[in-house]
């Protein structure tokens, strides 16, 4: 794999770090995997501009049913909706 460790990076930090950010959580609730070990050495930019991960000795699984009251939690949060965020851990935790 041909890229850059993100630590080496000079320019476009608020890029990469969106990238960073945003790309965990959207793997997570779309596809129920994820990364437990996302440290900058496990990380590069490639040429392309795209993040690629190294290192899957660290990766789990989250059942689609715990997606959705985890999304529903959030959004309880957000609006301040206690009964929807006691819902969902009640039915789905």
């Amino acid at each position: 794999m041909h890229g850059y460790h993100v630590m080496t990076l000079r320019t476009h930090h608020s890029h990469i770090t969106s990238i960073l950010f945003s790309c965990p959580v959207l793997k997570l609730l779309g596809t129920g995997y994820f990364h437990s070990d996302p440290h900058p050495g496990n990380l590069l930019k490639t040429p392309s501009g795209d993040l690629a991960y190294l290192d899957f000795g660290m990766m789990s699984e989250v059942p689609a049913a715990r997606r959705f009251a985890l999304i529903g939690t959030v959004l309880g949060l957000i609006n301040k909706d206690i009964p929807l965020v006691i819902g969902m851990c009640i039915v789905y935790m």
